[in-house]
């Protein structure tokens, strides 16, 4: 966790205090980590397994505990949380902004921290400019409009003509502040084709071809995979639907992730249905709670105390760059008030 980019582009009192807060709270992760290799080791992340059932544990001095099952492996996929979805701020700054869309966020973050995931998994749409998906891209045509897109091998596909979002590189594409985002954690880009929009993480919406999502979870032993994010009744929905195809057990967790309308969400929950997806919230997860320490407990203190700074620093500089703009304002009108007399005299 980071300081957010929109505090680093901006100058105010009090930044370098906060920032020097984050690098203190940064040196605290390290000790952080130590002390939790254990608990990692154990669920199989870095430990090396004895035999196909069963994990040896080793402690924070190297000596040998006693081995226990191995577990199935667990991935959390969150989709697409990026600016253009979910953009910062109660007025939604993105293109495609869902409603409650920081909600998701923040219910992300708190999920990942309650319980140890094996593995996490961001997606993301990583559009070129002429995008197939976008309804500026088709002469005459309306923003929502269902087209039917016709291809070389006699195929059709309906596609919803987007708003531009999410073009590579720019803002809208950038995954949000607030979003909790590890080194570890495997990022898989989609849309990239510009014939065929990409809704699930797995494969385009024609399953012409498919992202590297499937073989990497299948090489790293995953079994369960907890798909969260925006849009519940579009990208979320269909990549818990592949997920399942895929033969992984799947899971929606629904009050981390948003929908764009309710009757798109009514067609998915059928989808969902047929593919033995279930749709669960975060207290009906089937994972034991993360073990937490005092430390942990002091840091989560900490970074919400952080944040809430950069809230507040946020908002100090907002309110500055206001009153700037209203002095300015203020002296144009003087300035042309004494225009006006000079040219009256």
């Amino acid at each position: 966790l980071h300081p957010p980019s929109s505090l680093r582009a901006k100058s105010g009192v009090g930044q370098e205090q906060l920032l020097g807060d984050f690098a203190v709270r940064d040196a605290l992760a390290v000790q952080l980590d130590r002390e939790r290799r254990v608990r990692v080791r154990a669920r199989g992340v870095r430990g090396e397994p004895a035999d196909d059932n069963v994990l040896e544990l080793e402690d924070a001095g190297g000596r040998r505990a006693a081995p226990r099952e191995a577990h199935a492996k667990r991935a959390l996929i969150i989709v697409d949380l990026q600016n253009d979805f979910a953009a910062w701020g109660d007025s939604g700054n993105g293109t495609m902004s869902a409603p409650g869309r920081m909600e998701a966020v923040h219910n992300t973050n708190q999920l990942r921290e309650a319980f140890e995931f094996d593995v996490v998994v961001l997606t993301r749409d990583w559009h070129p400019p002429d995008h197939c998906s976008f309804w500026s891209n088709h002469e005459g045509a309306e923003v929502l409009e269902l087209k039917t897109l016709k291809y070389a091998d006699g195929t059709e596909l309906d596609q919803v003509l987007w708003p531009v979002h999410c073009v590579q590189g720019e803002w809208g594409s950038q995954f949000c502040d607030e979003l909790v985002v590890l080194e570890s954690d495997i990022i898989i880009n989609k849309g990239m084709n510009v014939d065929v929009d990409s809704y699930s993480g797995f494969f385009d919406n024609g399953r012409r071809a498919q992202t590297t999502l499937q073989r990497q979870l299948k090489e790293m032993g995953v079994s369960e995979v907890y798909c969260v994010g925006i849009a519940l009744d579009y990208c979320v929905g269909s990549t818990a639907v592949d997920a399942a195809q895929c033969g992984f057990t799947s899971y929606i967790v629904e009050d981390c992730s948003k929908l764009i309308a309710e009757e798109s969400w009514k067609v998915m929950q059928g989808r969902l249905a047929e593919n033995g997806v279930q749709v669960i919230n975060s207290s009906q997860v089937p994972m034991e709670p993360k073990e937490t320490s005092e430390l942990e407990e002091a840091m989560r203190t900490e970074i919400a105390g952080l944040l809430q700074r950069v809230r507040e620093l946020e908002q100090d500089v907002s309110e500055r760059e206001e009153r700037e703009r209203e002095r300015e304002e203020r002296e144009r009108e003087r300035e042309a008030r004494e225009r006006e007399r000079e040219q009256a005299e």
